[in-house]
Parts: C-alpha cells; sequence; structure tokens
C-alpha cells in the first residue's frame, strides 16, 4: 500500500513540475492575422514558477515544420505570472504573408500557438509546398503545452485514484 501511495505522491508532483507552461489557445488553426494591425495572444495557466522572470517573457514569431522552427522576428514580452491570460501583438510589416507560429519562452520548455496565417498585402506569401531552407537558426519545437498538460492531468488523477483506492482497501 505504501508503494502506491509513494506513486500517488510522486505523480502530483510531476504533474505540478511540468505545468509551467501555458496552453495558448489564440491564434487558433485557421486565425489570419494581418500585419500592422493589433490581434491578441490568448493563453490558459501561468508560469508563476518561473518567480520574477514570468514578468517579462520573451514571444517570438516562428516558422517550419513541427519538429523544426526557425526564428523570425520578436514581438515583444507579456507577464504570465498570474490572472491576466491575454495580450496585445502587432506584427512587423516587414514580416512575410506565411504560415507561422508563436513561440513563448517559458521555462523550463518554451510554449507554441498551432499554426496560423499572416497576411501581409505589401508581401506576397512564400510558397508553402517547399520545406524552408536550412539555417543556423534552427530550433526543436517540443510537444505542445496542451498535450503537456493533459498528460501532467492524467498523472494527478491516477494519483489521486490510487490514493482512493489505498483508503477504500
Amino acid at each position: 500500500m505504501k508503494f502506491i501511495t509513494t506513486i500517488a505522491i510522486a505523480s502530483t508532483f510531476v504533474a505540478a513540475a511540468t505545468a509551467q507552461r501555458i496552453a495558448i489557445y489564440n491564434p487558433t488553426v485557421g486565425s489570419q492575422w494581418t500585419v500592422g494591425k493589433l490581434e491578441f495572444l490568448g493563453w490558459t495557466g501561468n508560469c508563476a514558477g518561473m518567480g520574477n522572470d514570468s514578468r517579462t517573457v520573451g514571444v517570438e514569431l516562428v516558422e517550419g515544420p513541427a519538429d523544426f522552427v526557425r526564428f523570425v522576428a520578436d514581438l515583444g514580452t507579456i507577464d504570465c505570472s498570474g490572472a491576466v491570460t491575454k495580450a496585445d501583438i502587432t506584427v512587423d510589416s516587414t514580416v512575410k504573408g506565411g504560415e507561422y507560429s508563436i513561440r513563448v519562452k517559458t521555462s523550463p520548455e518554451d510554449s507554441y500557438s498551432n499554426a496560423f496565417t499572416i497576411n501581409n498585402a505589401g508581401s506576397p506569401a512564400a510558397p508553402s509546398s517547399a520545406p524552408p531552407a536550412p539555417t543556423t537558426g534552427v530550433d526543436k519545437k517540443p510537444d505542445s503545452a496542451a498535450s503537456s498538460l493533459a498528460i501532467s492531468s492524467l498523472l494527478a488523477l491516477t494519483g489521486a485514484a490510487a490514493a482512493a483506492l489505498q483508503f477504500a482497501l
């Protein structure tokens, strides 16, 4: 029985440790942003576990396939330390039209948005059929924050169920 209790406690700690990323809900798949226009970044959760660093977390525009992304532009910072879960973002007019994602530099792992489209009437979109050219600024993109939070939640529920089962027996 002590083994089950130990597993329950450990899974709760794992869930808390991996929940430092935020889950970005806006932009959504199919969203279309326009350069120079005020858009909003929305998320659930917070990154208060980062301490004072959670007040100025970097936001970047990235492109590329899901397993490798390339930095495109700096979009500023957000405060993800508390209850505020929305920030206004403006994409610079130098960004070409195309498909992008947003990376929020949370710690220990970055948080990513879904892919969305940026429209720039002054710069036609790059063809989406060709893979991006290799660059030196390529980063491996981790799994989505939403799936990480879901796994953490399942671990916590498993631990709670195991603890309840122990008390029932």
